[in-house]
């Protein structure tokens, strides 16, 4: 029997009906999470599909550099073959092929197994594995000023509290560090090589410091390291954890050397610990792509990355020479910036009292994007900094973007 016959049956009059809709119910959310910020980064980047837009916001490599031959051999190893594995569910710590990869490939102060890394969603899961691994509400994470807005959003969501230390030219200050490290910490959270947001480096000497530090505290250290293997002074700078195996952990990836869109990263640390954020990890995805792990994979020990990333570091220092260059020509006085070794940013500093999401807005109707600096502090309203990115557009409009943003910045300061 249909509704209406049904309805016709009961003698009730339809049209008597109430119409009102019901009240739609208010979801249950946990209050911190109705609290969390819009990742500001995701939304600049909505300004990037404007036709025209030249975008120095996001911290994404140049898409036709991405390897796309040696990707497609790689697929079509795996597919032609019928290779069921790469299809397949896989273990949660990662393909064995490709830890054991890592293993022998990554540098490192004591031997490496597959047993001390963790494959991952991307570098980023792997800093969310650790924050759940580690953090309760109200846990001291000591780090820089500014600092990776990733971390901010992410263990934001845990309520941790972020405690910044004073940090200049050379990065983060030991001193403060210490000062910090007295009053407590549950961890200590860096991007020593080629800084996300500023572009700095650590000096060895810092480094050797802060993981004497993390040792004499017993506080351990993330060395947030994705962009390692972009240099461009000929010089690789050791990673923390090659300084203190036991007490730093290291977070890598491909998506800076191959592509961000495989979601392939990678944490390593003491052998013992792994298995713990193992089981972090399952509580969330069970294991990372089997299928992009297998097609790294193939790809890596094909002889292929190695020429690729010679590629890469040629072209983007290309390009990180010519935005340096174009700020030279371009800025008016008053204004400072980075002059980074490796990476994908630098960051520039108006003068005092200058508002650098105005001169967003400014920007983007001359069809120019940055990305402002103050979601990078998390506790401080510092308004007169920006980040640039040089990777993403070619050397030609970098020098036009520049000039855009020169002349926007001539008028306002």
């Amino acid at each position: 029997m249909d509704f209406l016959r049904y309805m016709t049956s009961k003698d009730i009059d339809i049209m008597d009906m109430p119409t009102k809709a019901a009240q739609i119910p208010e979801w249950p959310f946990r209050e911190h999470v109705k609290k969390l910020d819009t990742n500001i980064l995701r939304e600049i980047l909505k300004v990037t599909d404007i036709p025209g837009v030249i975008s120095f916001a996001g911290g994404m490599p140049a898409p036709e550099l991405f390897p796309y031959e040696g990707l497609l051999w790689a697929a079509g190893e795996l597919l032609g073959k019928r290779d069921g594995p790469s299809l397949q569910y896989s273990l949660s710590r990662g393909t064995h092929e490709l830890r054991q990869w890592l293993a022998a490939t990554r540098p490192s102060a004591i031997p490496l197994t597959e047993d001390d890394f963790l494959v991952t969603s991307g570098s980023q899961q792997a800093l969310d594995i650790v924050g759940r691994a580690f953090l309760e509400p109200g846990d001291r994470v000591l780090t820089t000023i500014p600092t990776y807005v990733g971390l901010i959003h992410c263990y934001s969501f845990y309520r941790a509290d972020l405690v910044t230390c004073h940090t200049d030219e050379d990065g983060i200050d030991p001193d403060a560090l210490e000062v910090e490290l007295k009053r407590g910490g549950k961890m200590i959270y860096l991007v020593p090589s080629y800084d996300n947001p500023t572009g700095r480096t650590l000096p060895m000497d810092r480094r050797t410091r802060i993981v004497q530090l993390a040792e004499k505290y017993g506080v351990p250290v993330v060395d947030d390291n994705p962009y390692g293997e972009v240099y461009y002074d000929g010089v690789r700078m050791p990673s923390l954890r090659e300084l203190s195996p036991e007490w730093a952990l290291e977070l890598g990836s491909f998506s800076k050397i191959i592509s961000p869109g495989l979601r392939i990263g990678w944490l390593v640390g003491p052998t013992r610990y792994i298995g713990t954020f193992e089981k972090v990890k399952q509580s969330t995805d069970l294991h990372t792509n089997t299928f992009c792990q297998r097609l790294i994979h193939t790809f890596v020990t094909s002889g292929r990355l190695e020429p690729h990333v010679n590629i890469l570091r040629k072209e983007y220092g290309h390009r990180r020479d010519t935005m340096l260059e174009a700020l030279t020509e371009e800025m008016p006085e008053g204004v400072q910036w980075t002059k980074p070794r490796g990476g994908l940013f630098l960051w520039v500093t108006l003068p005092a009292g200058a508002d650098a999401e105005h001169i967003l807005k400014l920007a983007v109707e001359q069809k120019v994007a940055f990305v402002p600096g103050r979601p990078f502090y998390p506790k401080a309203d510092v308004r007169n900094t920006f980040r640039l990115n040089f990777s993403n557009q070619p050397g030609e409009r970098i020098k036009e973007g520049i000039a855009r943003l020169g002349r926007i910045l001539h008028q306002e300061l």
